[in-house]
């Protein structure tokens, strides 16, 4: 039965890792980032949270696809936080300028958040209220586990 379990656990994450595979990798930079690195960490986020939910395939067919597009989204806005900082690193900037700036980041930050409400909505078209409300504690789980691996020096986990 224990070995039953493991082969659908097997098949299942394949299949989510087939779905996932035609979505850009996360985290992948302006100008290409570590792809190899970014595609393992996506692995491993997929298997983490497929792991964390227990998904069935269909849940994971119709949850996949939508977690990626948020995850998408969400990439493009830290992007566009990022940028502006970016361009004011290491330069005077005038008050007007500094203001802009803060008031980049409150905007960008409720746009996140009015991104995370909408897809909320979305998630739970697709899984339980309790799968949910796993997926957000196995998302910040898969933060604390990968950085606990890579304080340890070693390259990003498998």
């Amino acid at each position: 039965m224990n070995a039953i379990k493991n082969m659908g656990l097997f098949v299942l994450t394949l299949m989510v890792h087939t779905i996932t595979m035609g979505q850009p990798p996360h985290g992948e930079g302006p100008h290409g980032g570590n792809k190899e690195r970014n595609e393992k960490i996506h692995a491993m986020k997929v298997e983490y949270i497929t792991t964390q939910l227990a998904l069935t395939p269909t849940e994971a067919e119709k949850f996949w696809p939508v977690y990626n597009e948020f995850g998408a989204k969400i990439k493009a806005l830290e992007r566009k936080k990022r940028k502006a900082h970016k361009a004011s690193d290491g330069k005077e900037l005038s008050d007007k300028e500094m203001n802009a700036i803060i008031q980049l980041n409150f905007d960008t930050d409720q746009e996140i958040l009015d991104l995370r409400r909408e897809y909320d909505l979305k998630f739970k078209k697709v899984l339980s209220i309790q799968k949910v409300g796993k997926l957000y504690r196995a998302e910040l789980g898969f933060r604390h586990e990968l950085l606990r691996k890579m304080k340890r020096g070693g390259p990003p986990p498998k």
